[in-house]
């Protein structure tokens, strides 16, 4: 499979004061987001407890002549080969292709030459579901079944109303069509990053890649 992407990038127009983050007892590890996914989706050997529905792909990345104005880095000066996976969010390698409020990934790896390489994680909506692991974390123990296979609304309805920014990644999603492909929806970086051409210069960006030809989503009954 070979899809083109146009990559093109954001700049930010206004810098945002961040307020100061809380102190928790402890940060999440590894094996706590992997367990916590577990709960919720199950164990699929030999599958990935995140995004594990998902198809690879390879192709080339192909700056703009403007590109490396912004950049320094080499993937900004000239093609260079990728290697990527589209995926969708969860851990169900069953899931369905309908799922309207579940993101599709993207990551791409780029080949710099040399040994060096360079990747870049994306997904279908502009924000995440949680602004810190560990709030990751404490959502999926809060939607994960309990012995009895069953969640529990009133834990689920807790944890949304102590961190209702975690509703806007659904909302966004549930207000948009289901894509007709992985290939045509629009992916999204949802960190800032900063990029320093040859001169010194910075350029704070967010990173969005979109289709050369977009499609228009599915409708519900197409979805079906």
């Amino acid at each position: 499979m070979h899809t083109t992407l146009r990559f093109w990038s954001v700049v930010l127009a206004l810098a945002t004061l961040a307020a100061p983050v809380a102190a928790v007892a402890q940060e999440a590890q590894p094996d706590d987001l992997v367990n916590a996914l577990n709960g919720v989706f199950g164990k699929h050997a030999g599958k990935r407890a995140a995004h594990a529905k998902g198809i690879c792909i390879k192709g080339s990345f192909t700056p703009t002549l403007e590109a490396p104005a912004l950049s320094k880095a080499p993937h900004f000066a000239g093609p260079v080969p990728i290697v990527g996976r589209f995926s969708q969010g969860g851990g169900d390698p069953a899931a369905s292709d309908s799922e309207q409020d579940q993101v599709r990934g993207l990551a791409l790896h780029f080949d710099l030459a040399n040994g060096s390489t360079t990747d870049l994680v994306m997904i279908s909506a502009p924000m995440f579901v949680a602004k810190t692991p560990e709030q990751f974390v404490a959502l999926l123990k809060a939607v994960a079944p309990g012995p009895d296979g069953k969640q529990d609304a009133d834990k689920i309805a807790a944890f949304f109303k102590a961190n209702p920014e975690s509703t806007r990644q659904s909302a966004w999603l549930k207000a948009r069509p289901v894509p007709a492909s992985y290939s045509s929806a629009d992916y999204y970086g949802v960190h800032a990053f900063t990029l320093t051409n040859d001169k010194g210069e910075k350029h704070v960006v967010k990173w969005k890649v979109v289709p050369v030809k977009s499609e228009p989503g599915l409708s519900d009954e197409e979805a079906k």
